[in-house]
């Protein structure tokens, strides 16, 4: 009868927040904890916070058991609303101490921190902000805006540098 008292008081009770700036520096922490993203894979792998684990609200037997075997878990989504509300299931389920970010992965952009995607290869990168992920890297980006005489002179001079190093090899 003990556990349904607890469970009836979690429906009432708001589950506990992290603001971004608390949330960093538990991840520069000796014990971090683990980031369960609540939010669709299709939605994690565009955005995510760096070494989370996608962890659908949708699948609660799997993300109970992600919950289990994890010592921390801390729940992120995009703006807060939904890892609230399964941070409050949660609390239903017997986990009334699991924390989620406050405003979410937005808040998270906003304090200046960056996010990671997942490439079509399924490799982890840093998201590019306004621009194409599969458009030109940043090198690429320069030399698009370097106009041909520029870019010559600059060509002429790199060459010039290694003419003159070599020479000084040779001597």
């Amino acid at each position: 009868m003990e556990c349904t008292e607890t469970r009836r008081t979690a429906i009432r009770r708001p589950p506990p927040t992290l603001d971004a700036k608390e949330l960093n520096d538990l991840c520069g922490s000796f014990l971090r904890p683990t980031i369960l993203d609540v939010r669709i894979e299709a939605q994690f792998l565009a955005g995510h916070f760096e070494g989370s684990v996608n962890a659908p609200d949708s699948n609660t037997t799997a993300l109970i058991g992600k919950v289990d075997r994890a010592k921390r878990v801390v729940l992120v989504c995009n703006d807060g609303h939904l890892s609230s509300m399964v941070a409050r299931m949660l609390g239903v389920c017997g986990y009334p101490d699991i924390p989620y970010l406050k405003g979410g992965l937005k808040a998270w952009k906003e304090s200046g921190h960056c996010l990671m995607e997942t490439t079509r290869r399924g490799e982890e990168r840093r998201v590019h902000e306004g621009g194409n992920p599969d458009g030109p890297g940043p090198i690429g980006r320069f030399l698009a805006r370097v106009n041909g005489p520029v870019f010559y002179a600059g060509l002429a001079g790199a060459a010039a540098l290694l003419g003159v190093a070599a020479l000084m090899i040779c001597r």
